[in-house]
């Protein structure tokens, strides 16, 4: 329900889809998810300039909520 957090590290030299659920069914939920090695593909999500994005750069930390409608990137 509302409000878990949730830990994901991507790791791997491979590139590989990382799937979140639909955001109106989990509404509240955060994942911070981070890639060590190579870019991620991810479920789409708006970024921080409310655009949609699709992919994670290596190297970095994003934290993701769902508003209810939309994962939205909260860093």
């Amino acid at each position: 329900c509302c409000g878990q957090h949730y830990f994901v590290l991507a790791s791997g030299g491979s590139t590989y889809l990382v799937s979140l659920p639909p955001a109106s069914t989990v509404p509240g939920r955060t994942y911070i998810i981070k890639t060590v090695t190579a870019n991620k593909t991810i479920s789409s999500f708006l970024n921080t300039t409310g655009s949609s994005s699709t992919t994670l750069t290596a190297g970095t930390v994003v934290v993701l909520a769902s508003d209810g409608t939309n994962w939205q990137q909260m860093n």
